[in-house]
């Protein structure tokens, strides 16, 4: 499954560009968001087209949620309606893959799942207040997180 680089960065950073951030540097007044943007293009280039758009999405909607609840007080993931969320990227095709194929895949997101959770850890971490209270504004709209 292949999409456009456009697209795929496109659907990689919607979810990521979607959190507020409102913390400036002082090295230039950039946000945390601004200085960390390439590395979030990077990310979505490590995808690599193994997700489709609406994965991509939720890939970044379980990373999101993994770093709210260990930055803000409060926060706790829904471990089960996580697993489910997790469950939804698996590949189009696994029912066809071969089984190094499929370890390979799985491989594969946890690494871009870890990246992910890592690139809002360093957002959140440069604005933990500003953060967490746009995650609160989150918590009353499920498709936004996996928090209990």
């Amino acid at each position: 499954m292949r999409t456009s680089v456009i697209g795929r960065t496109s659907a990689f950073l919607l979810l990521a560009l979607s959190v507020p951030s409102s913390v400036a540097f002082a090295q230039g007044g950039n946000t945390a968001r601004e200085q960390l943007e390439p590395a979030w293009l990077q990310a979505s280039r490590l995808l690599d087209g193994a997700l489709n758009p609406k994965q991509q999405s939720e890939l970044n909607t379980l990373a999101y949620s993994t770093a709210v609840a260990n930055l803000c007080e409060g926060f706790a993931l829904h471990r089960e309606r996580f697993k489910k969320g997790y469950d939804y990227l698996k590949h189009e095709d696994s029912a066809r893959m071969k089984p190094e194929e499929t370890a390979y895949f799985e491989r594969h997101l946890l690494f871009n799942y870890g990246v992910a959770v890592g690139l809002f850890l360093a957002e959140g971490a440069a604005d933990r207040a500003g953060f967490c209270k746009v995650a609160a504004t989150h918590r009353s709209e499920a498709a936004y997180h996996y928090w209990q």
